[in-house]
């Protein structure tokens, strides 16, 4: 007769998860005691005071405090460990470390939630993950000696949350899949936040204010950033590689640049403010597209392009200190844009720039409409150039000229000259362009206006017509 073999399996169980008060007249008067005792699932509720105890954990818990500001773990080491497959939620506690050397949380592995906790007085990093998942969520991290949050190969969420005042980044995330929501990253002593080597970033809801040398430092990454403000950092957004979405920005008063491209970034922007940096938008060999963007009062150039790729359209660039838009080199397609008002040329292409500048209003300049020289060669199609200090131009001094085309434009009462020599195209007009109020910046035009179906293929001339399309 054969003999039956029984395997037996142990699973185990969570049942009636406690709540376990520590305090002097609690029943652990020690938050040692209650961590010994525990079981999965249970909940610690840490009376006001201070303790030293670190919380690491062999399991899943919450940990909570009664009060954040008055329930405080100031631990000689690292307060919050967690290195193993476990789910740690720790909650309205103040946390801080006494070691000289060591962060305040680290995390190697599990899930780890931290929520209305105040983290504060490290020496080096508040928080520092290398594997798991971290989400922080109504927390604030501050007065950090180095960085807020490093966070390398892991997931981090970051919710309604303040990290200010750290003396390098406030967030610094490397292969990470990152998403911030509702975060105010502000008076950090580097950056706000940078992002090297991530996919799939999001970053919504945000503002970054007076963050040293950035507010977003973007590499090797993809990603998009929504509803963001990015206000007085030395820059708004840079974007050294990688590709990044911007759309419902507002960049303001940034010591540098509201934007800054290079290298081989790529930045797609939609409906995005640039107001009151030094340059709205600058861009060395990389490529971005803007469209329904505003890049106004800046008080140098509005967008500055050294080599590269670019494409604007459906854009207002106006009351700039320097040029609207300046290209030294590279190429790009410059259509439907309201380019006015601004304190030197509308448009500036020098060397090998090649654009095709298509159905904008170019219009009360102060320098030239178009201006193209030393070899740029643009197409220059179904314009309004008009009521600039000069209209389409292509010498300067002792410089040589540039090689536009030029085909259907209405150029037209520049107060020194209309073109330079011999540069009238046969479907050029020099007529009045009716617009509807421009002493209100209003560039509609009126009915009868002439620049209506005057352009290539039986299009109107310039960038609006009479109704706003």
């Amino acid at each position: 007769m054969k003999k039956l073999s029984t395997l037996l399996i142990i699973v185990p169980v969570v049942l009636n998860a406690m709540i376990m008060r520590v305090g002097k007249e609690e029943a652990y008067p020690t938050l040692r005691a209650a961590i010994f005792s525990a079981f999965e699932g249970d909940t610690i509720l840490l009376t006001k005071g201070v303790y030293t105890t670190p919380l690491k954990v062999p399991f899943g818990l919450t940990i909570m405090g009664e009060q954040r500001d008055s329930t405080i773990v100031r631990a000689e080491q690292t307060a919050v460990i967690v290195s193993s497959d476990i789910k740690l939620n720790i909650e309205n506690l103040t946390l801080e470390t006494q070691a000289p050397a060591l962060p305040i949380v680290w995390q190697s592995a599990g899930t780890l939630t931290l929520k209305n906790c105040l983290l504060r007085g490290s020496n080096v990093d508040a928080i520092y993950t290398c594997g798991g998942s971290l989400t922080l969520d109504n927390c604030t991290i501050t007065q950090n000696h180095k960085s807020g949050v490093i966070a390398r190969n892991a997931n981090l969420n970051i919710i309604s949350s303040d990290i200010s005042h750290n003396g390098m980044n406030g967030i610094m995330a490397l292969k990470c899949n990152l998403m911030l929501d509702n975060v105010q990253i502000t008076d950090n002593g580097v950056s706000g936040v940078v992002v090297d080597s991530c996919d799939n970033v999001l970053i919504r809801n945000s503002v970054f204010e007076r963050d040293s040398t950035t507010a977003i430092s973007f590499q090797n990454s993809s990603g998009k950033v929504e509803t963001i403000t990015a206000k007085a950092n030395g820059i708004g957004i840079r974007v050294t590689s990688g590709s990044l979405e911007i759309d419902h920005a507002q960049l303001t008063d940034n010591i540098k640049y509201g934007l800054w491209v290079l290298n081989h970034g790529v930045a797609t922007v939609k409906a995005t403010e640039f107001l009151n940096n030094k340059y709205g938008i600058r861009s060395d060999n990389g490529k971005f597209e803007l469209d329904t963007c505003k890049i106004v009062n800046n008080s140098h150039y509005g967008i500055y392009v050294a080599g590269g790729e670019c494409s604007v359209s459906h854009s207002t660039i106006a009351y700039n200190g320097a040029h609207g838009i300046y290209a030294e080199g590279g190429q790009g397609k410059l259509t439907y844009n309201l380019i006015y008002r601004n304190n030197k040329h509308g448009i500036k292409l020098k060397g090998a720039s090649v654009y095709l500048i298509k159905n904008n209003t170019i219009t009360y300049n102060r320098g030239h409409g178009v201006l193209a020289y030393e070899g740029a060669a643009p197409q220059i199609i179904n314009n309004i150039v008009a009521f600039n200090n000069w209209g389409i131009v292509t010498q300067v001094k002792d410089a040589a000229p540039g090689n536009p085309t030029l085909s259907h434009n209405n150029v037209y009462k520049n107060g020194q000259v209309d073109w330079s020599a011999n540069l009238q195209h046969p479907t050029d007009i020099s007529v009045d362009p009716q617009f509807v109020n421009p002493e209100e910046d209003n560039f509609y035009l009126k009915a009868t206006s002439p620049c209506l179906n005057a352009g290539e293929g039986g299009t109107h001339i310039g960038a609006l017509s009479k109704k706003e399309e």
